[in-house]
């Protein structure tokens, strides 16, 4: 059974296959605390780490669309 996120702060990690590609641990100072919106990044390549690569998205998520916040 998969955890669902905390809403306050919490830990993301991405894999391809068992190939670690991202990680973030993001803090809801970030954006989105509470809103309904996603965090969406703004800079594909920027680092991940830095809050200020991201933005609040909207509500329903960009899911298979270019970001909005990185111009979609």
């Amino acid at each position: 059974m998969c955890a669902g996120l905390k809403n306050n702060s919490d830990i993301v990690t991405l894999y391809q296959g068992t190939l670690e590609v991202d990680c973030v641990s993001y803090d809801d100072s970030w954006g989105a605390d509470g809103n309904g919106a996603s965090l969406e990044r703004v800079h594909p390549t920027g680092d991940s780490s830095d809050s200020g690569n991201w933005e609040d998205g909207p509500v329903e998520g960009t899911p298979g669309a270019v970001n909005e916040a990185a111009g979609g």
